[in-house]
């Protein structure tokens, strides 16, 4: 039997030491945003990195925004991008390390550089037009016929969008002055389950019209989340 033995409590508060020695000072870091939850005002936070072109998680740990700067981190960010902090997000953010003999390593955040994630937004924009410029779809919608009179309009958008609520503000004014009738169905536009989500909701939509009108709608309207659109 060895001669010197510790605790697991002993052991841990050695590792706590280390790390608060080793990474004492807060770096910026590269991650993807898995899961985002908020309690008592404290947001905590799943953050993970994968693999480059697959979905392969080589990375992971928990990351929190304490209530002392989770108000103003939060309101910085969506102010700044347009958009609220949210999982699948890719983000750059300022932290440091934490280790707790009963919790584990996680890491504390103190800033995030919204100029990032709206570049890498840009980018996954970019992609999205080279691929559909590559498989001859980007001027699709354009060459079909639009039809004389719009009057019925099938609306796919996300809950509470910011997109979804600039549309409406015009969409309303007509629907009540019975000009169109707007019928809206609800997607997810984010994440890996995104365009079954999106294909379901337009089934789904399509399925309800038929049931309730003779002919199709004469527009299909499908809005992203941000605003401005």
């Amino acid at each position: 039997m060895p001669d010197q033995q510790l605790s697991l409590s002993e052991y841990l508060e050695t590792v706590q030491e280390i790390v608060k020695i080793s990474f004492g000072d807060p770096v910026w870091v590269k991650a993807e945003i898995r899961s985002l939850n908020t309690k008592s005002g404290h947001c905590y936070l799943e953050l993970a990195e994968k693999e480059e072109g697959t979905d392969k998680v080589i990375a992971s740990c928990k990351g929190t925004i304490w209530k002392s700067t989770a108000a103003k981190l939060l309101y910085k960010f969506q102010n700044e991008s347009g958009m609220e902090l949210s999982k699948d997000l890719n983000v750059l953010i300022k932290v440091k390390a934490s280790f707790s003999p009963q919790y584990g390593f996680s890491v504390n955040i103190e800033d995030i550089d919204s100029s990032f994630t709206l570049g890498d937004l840009a980018r996954r924009y970019q992609q999205i037009v080279k691929q559909l410029t590559e498989d001859g779809l980007i001027d699709k919608n354009k060459k079909l016929p639009t039809p004389f009179d719009i009057n019925k309009v099938l609306v796919i958008a996300p809950e509470q969008a910011a997109g979804l609520g600039d549309f409406r503000k015009d969409a309303d004014i007509l629907h009540k002055a019975g000009v169109c009738e707007f019928i809206y169905h609800s997607a997810t536009f984010q994440g890996n389950t995104a365009a079954a989500s999106i294909i379901a909701s337009l089934s789904q939509g399509l399925r309800q019209w038929a049931n309730e009108y003779k002919t199709p709608p004469d527009l299909i309207v499908i809005i992203r989340g941000g605003g401005a659109v």
